[in-house]
């Protein structure tokens, strides 16, 4: 493949500037929560809010495989269609976030797509009660598992009208493993760039839709030594010379630190990147500082995440807002 600076496809508006301000959205996981959140629109407009990224994972009324849906919490259709037109009043994109490969257990329960089908699990056996590992995992090379995927994804972009999707491939740690038996003889570079390059090319060349995806198991934190969650040490950060310049990728650097090489470590091969900032004020303003001044044509804004913080909080989460006012000071300043 040929993975030049000219990207695959037409990108929508949101993607042809530099003045992207995205907000992560987590645990807004029915209607009712939508609805809520959508009273805030024109306060998000008001900050300069354009793009939410909406966690949604099996949080939704699939109908493809019901088997997908959550049990006590899910988005409908419906729902989603009103919430995406609300959405685009105020001039916000909304982009659906599914977890690809990993996040697939929450404590002691499994994700709806491993308790329904089991065969699918990456570690049949062990980790009992998902104890000893992050989060468990599906088996990248089970092909039986991407017709499911495929369709449920199809859903969600319909669903929401939504011009790209986010697809994760954060916190991966299990790909090789000992007790991976389809990929314990696997380098985890190869097949964490095939499971992107399986669902990217389904998302762009399908759906013709743009693909996002958090950046740690691309940095290597054996040269980039970042810890264990903004960084990866399994070998898995060689698959960013395996996967397409189309994917837009976010690095997420919740901690501050004196630079930021993961940043050229991208822009330099042509990825763009949407930088996503956390609860840290210190830490987000260390990293807003060296992103701005780089002036890269590669930057496309940023992003702040708003895990865990209540609905009504978010206009006025002190992250949030001192962030976004610093962009404002720092755009003029470096001309961007």
């Amino acid at each position: 493949m040929n993975y030049s600076k000219a990207w695959a496809k037409p990108e929508s508006l949101l993607f042809q500037t530099n003045n992207v301000r995205a907000l992560m959205i987590t645990n807004h996981h029915n209607d009712d929560l939508l609805q809520k959140l959508a009273t805030l629109f024109s306060s998000f407009e008001e900050l300069g809010i354009n793009a939410l990224i909406l966690e949604v994972d099996y949080h939704f009324a699939f109908k493809s495989y019901p088997a997908l849906q959550h049990p006590k919490h899910a988005i409908t259709l419906e729902g989603a269609q009103l919430f995406a037109k609300k959405a685009k009043q105020h001039g916000i994109t909304v982009i659906p976030l599914f977890h690809v490969l990993g996040n697939q257990s929450k404590g002691k329960s499994l994700s709806p797509l491993l308790a329904a089908y089991p065969e699918f699990d990456a570690t049949p056996g062990y980790f009992t009660n998902n104890r000893g590992i992050h989060t468990r995992e599906w088996d990248p090379l089970n092909e039986q598992l991407e017709r499911i995927i495929f369709a449920s994804l199809e859903e969600l972009v319909d669903a929401f009208s939504a011009p790209a999707l986010h697809i994760g491939m954060g916190e991966i740690f299990l790909l090789g493993h000992q007790y991976s038996p389809s990929t314990r003889n696997n380098h985890p570079a190869v097949l964490f760039a095939y499971v992107t390059n399986v669902y990217r090319q389904f998302l762009v060349y399908s759906l013709n839709v743009s693909v996002l995806m958090f950046a740690d198991r691309l940095i290597d934190g054996m040269v980039h030594d970042f810890g264990p969650w903004e960084s990866s040490y399994t070998g898995s950060a060689a698959a960013i010379d395996l996967i397409p310049r189309d994917i837009v990728i976010c690095p997420l650097h919740f901690k501050p630190h004196r630079d930021y090489p993961s940043i050229p470590t991208f822009t330099q091969r042509g990825f763009r990147i949407l930088p996503t900032c956390w609860n840290d004020s210190k830490a987000n303003k260390s990293f807003i500082e060296y992103c701005l001044s780089t002036n890269n044509e590669y930057l496309l804004g940023f992003m702040f995440s708003t895990a865990n913080v209540q609905t009504n909080e978010i206009p006025v989460y002190t992250p949030l807002v001192n962030g976004l006012s610093l962009i404002q000071a720092e755009s003029t300043m470096f001309g961007t």
